[in-house]
């Protein structure tokens, strides 16, 4: 009986944990939308070719 209640404790305790880091996570995920969106498209278009243009002058030495 011990080792049964030892064991759904530990469960109990690892589901916790996992619920935790699934909130955690969709946290994450909202900022980063919400900071792409104030970024703005063409903001955003406009990094990625500054860094493309970067890795070709980096190729070319």
């Amino acid at each position: 009986m011990r080792k049964l209640l030892e064991f759904d404790f530990s469960t109990a305790i690892d589901g916790a944990v996992k619920d935790e880091a699934a909130k955690i996570r969709v946290a994450e995920d909202e900022v980063s939308n919400e900071r792409t969106v104030k970024l703005g498209w063409h903001e955003l278009y406009g990094k990625i070719g500054m860094a493309r243009s970067h890795g070709a002058r980096l190729a070319q030495l």
